[in-house]
């Protein structure tokens, strides 16, 4: 199977989404990822930044799968309840319609989105015009074909084991 069949399959089909979805590492091994201090979320900003995409494709991507970002525990807050309750050891100051925390990310009073890291990984498999999403894909594809292999040398090796 070509990659490029794999990465389109990996776009279109939710149950191949839904088996790649646990392999939050390979954010990391593409970019470094920003999320909120102390907690493992990154607003719709952050996740718009770190797949170099405008901010309307994250919310695109959430309107068309709001469900399975639900399941990966996406979730919408008050940004000001946010601040106050969860970010507590945070530097966080009250500006003219946002709060700005540690002085670099801006969280709106109003309702916010928050992506925890398989929301994130999956609008990586979900966007198709990011260099960053394709990376991610092809990381994924990388990890699934080593796999593969793997159980294929495990079951030969069962194999001939068993046939002695």
């Amino acid at each position: 199977m070509s990659n490029v069949k794999v990465i389109i399959e990996v776009i279109d089909n939710k149950a191949e989404r839904d088996n790649l979805v646990e392999r939050v590492e390979v954010l990391e091994r593409v970019k470094s990822l920003l999320l909120l201090p102390n907690l493992e979320y990154a607003t719709s900003k952050q996740v718009a930044d770190f797949y170099g995409v405008p901010i309307k494709s994250v919310n695109n991507i959430l309107l068309r799968n709001r469900d399975e970002l639900l399941l990966d525990g996406y979730e919408q807050v008050n940004g000001k309840d946010l601040a106050i309750l969860k970010m507590k050891s945070a530097k966080i100051e009250n500006k003219r319609g946002h709060i700005l925390i540690n002085n670099e990310i801006k969280i709106p009073y109003n309702e916010v989105g928050l992506f925890p890291k398989r929301a994130i990984l999956r609008v990586g498999m979900l966007l198709r015009d990011s260099e960053v999403a394709k990376e991610v894909r092809t990381q994924l594809l990388n990890i699934e074909e080593h796999t593969a292999t793997e159980r294929q040398v495990y079951i030969r090796s069962a194999v001939s084991i068993g046939s002695k």
